[in-house]
């Protein structure tokens, strides 16, 4: 869309598209925003107030499905979500329900009848920084890989310690989705944050790799909570050396990716040393000494596609 600058008097204006006019309700007398970057862009925009309306939907309850749907409706920003079941809920169908919306931060049941089930989000989504969440879901899948190695070194208890932050990197990072969604519908938050679409795209891209870097570290506990017995304790020890080092680098690696700035070939050197000192590791490994090395090459490599989204220098 292009529209030519006019000239009356000493001042220059020009026309704002109607359609805009309209969505925004914007009249004679109403104030907007004008900001200027530093590529030359002029920014304007609308100063919105908060709407208090609530997106909601009533769902049937079907016990294959409802998990799915709920968190759909509540990835993609719906506020109220109601459960009907005509026939009235068993105690156990209300147990399912708990159980959905305890992995979804911010969802309480705040209504409950014979045959209805009302959820409601409770948080504040104009409080919260998507890039807090991100540098949490982080540092927990960090120390889960980092942790189960020390636990499988002190004969310690590995599994339960690690599937609690699991389930906690789960429920942030589907509230780091629904808020990124959150912020794109509504441009005048997105903007008070100071980010922008390009930024989202980024920050959901990232927070992916970090989830999955927390679904590779459970799976590291679990092959060592159920192999610990077999496997040798220098090999463990020298585990943790890698793991440690790479807790330092993803660390890094982060700071960088918020920056949109840094050494990143530096960072990403360093990862594949580590790869290489796994690979050397491997010689003479028993088969679920090898598995566990495959688990932290593939963390490895979520970091490397975490530098890849930095901006280089």
């Amino acid at each position: 869309m292009i529209r030519k600058v006019q000239k009356i008097g000493n001042s220059y204006y020009i026309a704002l598209p109607s359609k805009w006019i309209k969505e925004y309700s914007i009249n004679k007398g109403t104030e907007l925003k004008l900001e200027m970057k530093e590529d030359g862009k002029l920014v304007v925009s609308p100063i919105i107030e908060e709407s208090l309306e609530e997106k909601e939907v009533t769902l049937n309850y079907d016990k294959n499905t409802i998990e799915k749907k709920i968190l759909s409706y509540y990835l993609i920003g719906y506020n109220i979500i109601k459960i009907v079941n005509e026939e009235g809920f068993k105690t156990e169908e209300r147990d399912d329900i708990i159980k959905i919306s305890r992995k979804l931060s911010g969802l309480e049941i705040v209504d409950e009848r014979r045959d209805l089930i009302t959820l409601q989000n409770l948080i504040d989504e104009s409080s919260i920084n998507p890039i807090k969440l991100l540098f949490r879901m982080s540092a927990i899948t960090s120390t889960m890989y980092v942790d189960a190695i020390k636990e499988a070194f002190n004969k310690g208890e590995i599994l339960e310690i690690v599937y609690k932050r699991d389930e906690e990197v789960d429920r942030l990072y589907f509230l780091l989705v629904r808020q990124l969604r959150t912020l794109i519908l509504r441009p005048h938050l997105l903007s008070k944050l100071e980010l922008t679409l390009l930024d989202c795209l980024d920050l959901r891209i990232a927070a992916h790799f970090i989830e999955k870097i927390g679904d590779e570290a459970a799976r590291l506990a679990e092959i060592l909570g159920l192999n610990n017995e077999k496997i040798k304790a220098q090999f463990l020890k020298n585990l943790l050396d890698v793991a440690s080092n790479l807790q330092i680098l993803q660390e890094k690696s982060l700071v960088y990716f918020v920056r949109k700035k840094g050494n990143v070939e530096e960072i990403k050197s360093e990862l594949l040393k580590l790869k290489d000192e796994l690979t050397q590791l491997s010689e003479n490994s028993s088969y679920h000494e090898i598995i566990i090395l495959n688990i932290l090459k593939e963390i490895i490599d979520f970091n490397v596609d975490i530098c890849d989204l930095i901006m280089y220098p």
